[in-house]
């Protein structure tokens, strides 16, 4: 008899991808403004996030994957300070 199908499929599937949750955890933060971001201020959201710490739910994970998500990054920047940067111009315009 095969085993039963949950809402993430197979039992050995649903605990793969627990597993993989448990690998990698995404900590961000999202900024708004009217104009692009600069560098500098990136860089100071980087180090600000940094700041805050780890909250509880992701001490567990082995890697921190770090994300600041603005609606526009001055030259298109995509890290800074080994943050990843999420450009919404750059992602709509992906999209079209």
């Amino acid at each position: 008899m095969p085993a039963p199908q949950g809402r993430l499929g197979s039992p050995d599937r649903a605990k793969a991808r627990r597993e993989d949750a448990r690998k990698r955890g995404l900590l961000g933060e999202v900024k708004w403004s009217e104009r692009a971001f600069r560098r500098a201020e990136l860089g100071q959201i980087a180090d600000s996030l940094r700041r805050k710490g780890v909250p509880p739910m992701l001490t567990k994970v082995s890697e921190i994957v770090y994300c600041v998500f603005v609606p526009k990054a001055e030259d298109g920047v995509r890290e800074i300070d080994g943050m990843l940067v999420v450009d919404a111009a750059a992602v709509a315009a992906a999209g079209t």
